[in-house]
């Protein structure tokens, strides 16, 4: 097996902001007044991002790109206490918790052995964080995502005796993070943006008819991945609406009123 590792070029402020979707670990939903007998909210608590958990973004019979991120990723981002809301799908319309914000409406985000720990304390009079706690007390709604953009990342090309390729992408820094929510989709979001992205990266073909290895980047002064966008219409409409979403969530967050903190917190 032949093992190589380098420093990915579209890392930092140029890298695509994006989501990433897990299913909820150590999730634990509690209802007002049962911690205690003194709780008037819901709380929430789980993960929101789980560390070192490769995950196969696309996979060809010669070659596979994997994703997983890497301890410490967070803490840069965390010791910089950003602004970060829960919410709804990534929807800024139907926010819960917000960071710096005490009592109802709190959000503590932590890192832990297993990953990115959220802590919520939600409202029960808010009408959709009800209709969201039946959901995930039975079990249709098990998800937790973050948006956010890589700040340093590495890939390693690895090769087995028979060939076949793996390039795995480690993600070493997230330098934004911009919220975190509950959804009831359970896939690694798989973006026509985000694979084009990875496929460009690693230096390979994203033409169905030749997934060989192209030419390293780094050999032919580096490709410019606006030359491997994918030529199906419907899929630069996907990947733009994506793009959109991601934008707008920042500016609504930008103009919420924040949350009025308890008396004496």
């Amino acid at each position: 097996m032949t093992t190589k590792t380098r420093p990915t070029a579209s890392a930092g402020r140029g890298m695509l902001e994006r989501t990433l979707t897990v299913p909820m670990v150590g999730v634990e939903w509690r209802e007002p007044n049962e911690t205690n007998g003194q709780s008037d909210w819901f709380t929430l608590t789980g993960h929101a991002a789980v560390f070192e958990s490769p995950t196969t973004l696309v996979k060809t019979k010669r070659w596979q790109i994997t994703e997983e991120i890497a301890r410490g990723a967070f803490d840069a981002v965390l010791a910089a206490a950003p602004d970060v809301h829960l919410n709804v799908n990534h929807d800024m319309n139907l926010v819960m918790a917000r960071t710096g914000v005490k009592g109802a409406g709190q959000l503590d985000l932590s890192v832990d052995d297993t990953g990115l720990r959220v802590h919520a304390r939600i409202s029960p009079r808010l009408s959709y964080a009800q209709d969201w706690a039946e959901l995930m007390r039975s079990g249709i709604v098990d998800q937790m995502s973050f948006a956010f953009r890589i700040g340093a990342e590495q890939m390693t090309t690895t090769s087995d005796a028979d060939g076949f390729e793996t390039d795995h992408f480690r993600i070493l820094e997230v330098s934004d993070l911009y919220d975190v929510c509950v959804c009831p989709q359970g896939a690694y979001p798989q973006t026509d943006a985000v694979m084009h992205a990875r496929i460009s990266a690693s230096g390979r073909s994203v033409d169905p008819e030749d997934r060989h290895r192209a030419t390293d980047p780094s050999e032919s002064g580096g490709a410019d991945p606006s030359s491997s966008e994918p030529s199906d219409p419907a899929g630069d409409e996907n990947a733009a609406a994506r793009s959109r979403r991601i934008r707008l969530l920042r500016a609504k967050a930008a103009q919420l009123v924040p949350i009025q903190k308890e008396a004496g917190s």
